[in-house]
């Protein structure tokens, strides 16, 4: 009887696992993409466009008092649950110079980088700011040319993933 009595426990036990285990699907306006169970991904772009439509893909605000750009995106996938207890990890994209060949690369945020263009140094600093239902990018830009208006490059790819 004990035996029975486990078995039974342990078929409950494996159906209840399995029903929390579902294919999850989410739907936006253009595409629909499979969610593991417990994941997410999804990237982001931002530009200097301020012509993007995309929900993906939005352009640089200026905060002139504390003097940074930043974008906002909504995210209904960033529960309140997944904030409090879920890993919440971006990278961002670009290319390293190997060799002379341009490699793509990501890199995790917060993440620095310079340049120098013209005997001008310029540096950039990424961050990622999370509340439930969005996000947003910060781009801190310490340049020493005092002409610099924008963002270095014209565009930046973000990837965004939820574990829980």
């Amino acid at each position: 009887m004990k035996k029975n009595s486990l078995l039974v426990a342990a078929m409950g036990m494996a159906s209840l696992f399995c029903v929390s285990c579902a294919d999850e699907y989410y739907v936006t306006e253009e595409k629909t993409f499979k969610v593991d169970p417990y994941t997410w991904s999804e990237v982001f772009t931002v530009t200097n466009n301020a012509n993007d439509n995309d929900i993906y893909k939005k352009h640089w605000s200026w905060n002139a008092v504390d003097s940074f750009y930043y974008c906002w995106f909504e995210v209904p996938e960033l529960t309140t649950y997944i904030f409090d207890k879920g890993v919440k990890q971006a990278f961002m994209y670009y290319e390293l110079d190997v060799d002379g060949a341009n490699v793509p690369t990501l890199s995790p945020l917060p993440f620095s980088d310079f340049y120098v263009v013209g005997g001008y140094r310029y540096e950039e600093h990424f961050t990622i700011d999370w509340q439930p239902g969005w996000i947003r990018f910060v781009l801190k830009i310490d340049d020493h040319d005092p002409s610099a208006e924008s963002p270095f490059f014209d565009s930046y790819d973000f990837e965004v993933q939820f574990l829980w």
